[in-house]
């Protein structure tokens, strides 16, 4: 049985980095609460060899593939796809089997591991002071994601939440927790790391016979320092620079609509959508502004940094403006992107009144891309580079896409969402354009723009939108 603070394989120059279980108690106690024994198993989920990553990627929106990733971004092995889902993560990596005192199998089940929804701990200090992988979860609605990245950091372990109930008696139960043949396999997991068993000893009814709540902390995702700390304070003695080296700017794209449908008032008919503008580039955007005297107007500057996240200049890219209406209450960047439905020749019939924008991360794109940012961005805000949308009294602001994040916007409002009462029904297309007045710096123009081909029927007050699939995502 591995307990924690053991040790499991060598890690040797050439050792594969693979994954063991362990347990910080070998005997755990249990209470029954209406006829139910609630048992959450003390386990972890650690490293061993060195640093473990995977990557889950489908660059071309293909099936996704799961790949084991070495430190200088090998691919060490290659997975099952099978044993990977979005919306669950690693699919029934453990099997779980209790046996009541008489070595009876009381119960078996299988469970899942979403390493972006567990609580990373340090197992020892041989590896980096704070957790480096991302906390990202596995709620993932967004289409577009394409690259996911899941780690454990050499000398840490995650606790992968796996609790579940027995309708048990008072008695003494063993409980097995071991990893599935299947990752056994793929991983090459050492016997010796493969399981942990424990103790349950379960009691009668304790605190009126009321379920206990799960005591289980907050993940406190990746509380490493975050990059750009220092920026505000170079920000007075930045040169202006005009050509900055493409190699460090951002590579701006822009994904198609997406949940498209039509509603109406009784009075006009409109077209609703969502759209998504991403950096696929290895650095951040980020565009700050520095209010004028007695106006609700910044100069908005973009930031370039050097391999080492260094500020080596800026240049003057538009302006911000203070949006009071529609409840935004914060700056908008106005040169960032636009939206426009097109004829079937693709000449312009409407265009979106969204224009401007607080810029910040909403969406993972692809984490697998270098340079991708492993924040979440509802933790951004802890001392570094993080979109601020400011306040009416703001002086400065700082709005930033960092790399392999997307910025989602719904325009499902009037003035924002196309008015297609007056339009006749057939095909068109929805533009979604990233950088239309060509003043940010972008690595490249290829992909800001991109195209999503509908239809239109109905009849006025009922009017229907049919978008066509985009490399096979339908929504």
């Amino acid at each position: 049985m591995a307990v924690l603070g053991t040790t499991g394989l060598a890690a040797t120059a050439d050792a594969t980095p693979s994954l063991r279980l362990l347990s910080s108690d070998s005997s755990i106690e249990a209470f029954t609460y209406n006829g139910r024994a609630y048992i959450d198993p003390p386990i972890f989920v650690a490293s061993t060899g060195g640093t473990f990553r995977l990557d889950a990627s489908r660059p071309d929106y293909g099936p996704w593939q799961l790949d084991q990733i070495g430190p200088d971004h090998t691919v060490l092995r290659s997975l099952p796809s099978d044993l990977f889902a979005p919306d669950r993560g690693l699919r029934h990596l453990f099997t779980v089997v209790v046996k009541d005192d008489g070595g009876s199998v009381f119960r078996r089940l299988r469970s899942d591991l979403c390493p972006g929804e567990s609580v990373f701990e340090r197992i020892n200090d041989d590896g980096p002071r704070d957790p480096t992988f991302p906390a990202i979860g596995c709620s993932l609605v967004f289409p577009f994601v394409r690259g996911l990245v899941y780690g454990i950091d050499d000398g840490w372990g995650l606790d992968p939440g796996l609790n579940f109930d027995l309708k048990a008696s008072p008695g003494t139960y063993t409980v097995t927790i071991r990893f599935t043949r299947s990752y056994r396999r793929a991983l090459a997991i050492a016997p010796d790391d493969a399981s942990t068993r424990i103790e349950v000893v379960v009691q009668s009814e304790k605190h009126g016979g009321e379920r206990p709540p799960i005591d289980r902390p907050n993940p406190d995702p990746n509380p490493n320092p975050k990059r750009g700390a220092n920026q505000t304070r170079a920000a007075r003695s930045v040169p202006i620079v005009t050509d900055p080296d493409p190699a460090y700017l951002p590579d701006l794209a822009a994904l198609p609509a997406w949940d498209l449908a039509t509603e109406t008032d009784g009075h006009h008919d409109r077209l609703t959508f969502a759209a998504t503008v991403w950096n696929s580039g290895t650095t951040d955007l980020i565009v700050e502004g520095y209010r004028r005297s007695d106006s609700e107007v910044m100069d908005a500057f973009q930031y370039f940094l050097d391999q080492d996240g260094e500020v080596t200049g800026r240049a003057p890219v538009g302006e911000l403006r203070y949006h009071h209406a529609n409840n935004h209450d914060h700056w908008h960047f106005q040169q960032f992107a636009n939206y426009s439905l097109l004829a079937a020749d693709q000449s312009t019939v409407v265009v979106s009144k969204k224009q401007s924008f607080c810029i910040y991360p909403t969406d993972i794109v692809d984490l697998t891309i270098p340079g991708a940012s492993f924040d979440d961005p509802g933790y951004l805000g802890g001392g570094g580079l993080a979109s601020s949308c400011g306040a009416p009294d703001s002086v400065w602001i700082r709005e930033v896409l960092v790399s392999g994040w997307g910025d989602t916007y719904v325009q499902s409002i009037a003035g924002q969402a196309f008015d297609i009462s007056a339009l006749p029904n057939g095909t068109y297309y929805v533009a979604v354009t990233v950088n239309p007045t060509g003043r940010l710096y972008d690595r490249t123009t290829e992909s800001d723009q991109e195209l999503r081909q509908i239809e239109l029927g109905g009849v006025p007050g009922h009017r229907t939108v049919t978008a066509a699939p985009w490399n096979g995502i339908t929504r």
